[in-house]
């Protein structure tokens, strides 16, 4: 859930045209475009009207496999290798 403080008297609706996926929309199609080949390995983030690029990301930790990943398989793998790293303890 995300909680926000909106000032006395400004609608809620303008928070929620701006959060809308449409304001998304743009920008997934255009990195699942042909024209974007130019744009990988960097994180792109997307929130209401803004559009931001991070700065050289870098891998903290890796998972390689072998071959495909079964989905359980991974989870499991994820919370033990990635987990600890967060400080998540799986219950």
């Amino acid at each position: 859930m995300i909680a926000w403080k909106l000032p006395i008297g400004r609608p809620n609706w303008c928070l929620t045209f701006a959060l809308s996926p449409d304001n998304v929309a743009p920008i997934v199609a255009y990195l699942a475009s042909e024209r974007s080949g130019w744009i990988t390995g960097r994180i792109i983030h997307s929130s209401g009207y803004e559009v931001s690029l991070y700065n050289n990301p870098e891998p903290v930790s890796r998972l390689i496999g072998t071959g495909p990943w079964d989905a359980d398989a991974l989870a499991d793998q994820v919370e033990r290798s990635f987990g600890p790293l967060l400080g998540y303890r799986p219950g």
